[in-house]
């Protein structure tokens, strides 16, 4: 029970996601086909805000130059296990996408994984 009640209050991790509560200007890369292709990138404007009590959670994409993307994600730490998750859904396909993460080494930054 102590290691769940921990694993509940927020951390020094999740003070990285409050930073990010606020309306951005996003270069976003993904690599579709494995990290050694040439990356995908998508110009957006991104909007985090709070969700559900005080750990920010949601953010809101468009996509900014000149494309019809729009796309939801829910994005928190699993702080029982130090590692981020991420659930996006938007309007380019029907599936739904999940993603995992580790803060980077200079602790700016999480780096996400999915399929």
């Amino acid at each position: 029970m102590k290691r769940w009640q921990e694993s509940m209050t927020p951390g020094a991790q999740h003070k990285m996601l409050e930073e990010s509560v606020g309306t951005w200007d996003a270069e976003v890369k993904m690599w579709m086909n494995g990290p050694k292709g040439e990356p995908m990138v998508q110009r957006e404007q991104a909007k985090a805000k709070w969700s559900l009590g005080k750990i920010p959670s949601t953010g809101f994409h468009r996509g900014d130059d000149g494309t019809a993307l729009r796309g939801n994600g829910i994005h928190r730490l699993r702080q029982f296990k130090k590692k981020y998750v991420s659930f996006w859904i938007d309007n380019m396909s029907t599936g739904m996408s999940t993603m995992d993460g580790v803060l980077d080494k200079d602790g700016k930054s999480v780096t996400m994984w999915g399929k």
